[in-house]
């Protein structure tokens, strides 16, 4: 399944949970519920939210308003300004008539014609989100290359400090062992009497820990 599918069933779950959002309802809560909703189609979760978050803002995935939103709208806007023309007669009484002055050209006049905007091309557009796609897909591919060179060097800084104190460590015990050595060939004819026994004592404790 392609990231550019997953991103777009992200995104109208978003909007989905972003139209029936309730009073206090923050941003963190939508995106949580549509973090939920994307789950049950794809249980490996949603994990392109920078991308989305590039994306969302272009046109093409913009909210489609739903049918009666905008003239839900723009209904009030009527009735108001209806409400606001209209003035309703008490029984018996007629509403007063307004006498067009004769001063006054009775002709329509003309609106000057708004200036169109340049209209987007769909290739621009798709280009656009295009390069936005990859911008993000070369980032994330930049990332993961420093996360792994990363990691390669912490296992050979940690490669290096088991090498150093395994070196260590023999050269302690080399020492101990050159010690001992010394200590086991050392003659003891012209030890003192009360002190043979202890020198007796240790060289079979040296014999016996080297076989």
């Amino acid at each position: 399944m392609s990231m550019l599918t997953k991103i777009n069933h992200f995104n109208g779950l978003w909007h989905q949970a972003d139209r029936i959002r309730g009073s206090g309802c923050s941003d963190l809560d939508v995106m949580n519920r549509a973090l939920s909703d994307f789950k049950p189609k794809y249980p490996s979760g949603f994990q392109h939210i920078e991308a989305w978050e590039v994306v969302r803002k272009h046109d093409k995935w913009a909210p489609v308003p739903l049918l009666g939103e905008d003239s839900g709208s723009s209904g009030q806007k009527r009735k108001s300004s209806d409400s606001d023309n209209y003035n309703t007669g008490t029984p018996g009484t007629e509403s007063p008539i307004d006498i067009p002055d004769i001063n006054v050209d009775p002709s329509p006049t003309r609106q000057k014609r708004k200036e169109k905007r340049p209209a987007t091309s769909s290739n621009d557009s798709q280009e656009a989100l295009t390069e936005k796609i990859s911008q993000y897909t070369l980032m994330k591919e930049e990332k993961k290359a420093r996360a792994i060179e990363l990691t390669s060097i912490r296992k050979k800084r940690e490669e290096d400090t088991i090498a150093l104190v395994a070196e260590q460590r023999e050269a302690v015990k080399q020492l101990m062992y050159d010690r001992d050595l010394k200590t086991f060939t050392e003659p003891h004819d012209h030890a003192p009497p009360e002190m043979l026994p202890f020198i007796l004592t240790r060289k079979r404790d040296i014999a016996k820990k080297y076989n």
